[in-house]
């Protein structure tokens, strides 16, 4: 799967996988989907990297990432760069440029799916 096109869980997924967490699915009475493996304890809901600024602003801060915006006739997109990286992705919020950028920066522009 090409990085640029990814989004929704599946950017959050390999976000998680970006962070070295462990990512594992779960289908019974009480998990349905991907969770990041934390034993002992039950597994925990991956966080919402590309939607909620308190998981993936951290992740902006800590890569030193730039994000501009552009006004383009089609509609209005960002685009984050990875400094001391050749990627640069672009997105149509800040965190999905951002989080697709970091993913690229870790796996490359491609990725497979488990």
């Amino acid at each position: 799967m090409k990085v640029s096109h990814l989004e929704g869980d599946v950017l959050d997924r390999f976000v998680a996988r970006a962070e070295g967490l462990k990512l594992i699915v779960l289908h019974n009475e009480y998990f349905d989907g991907w969770y990041v493996e934390t034993p002992p304890i039950e597994p925990q809901a991956v966080s919402c990297y590309s939607t909620r600024w308190d998981d993936g602003g951290p992740i902006i801060g800590q890569s030193r990432m730039t994000i501009e915006f552009d006004s383009l006739p089609g509609g209005d997109t960002y685009t984050a760069i990875q400094p001391d990286s050749q990627y640069f992705m672009s997105g149509k919020t800040h965190l999905i440029a951002a989080m697709r950028c970091y993913i690229a920066s870790k796996f490359g522009e491609e990725v497979a799916d488990e």
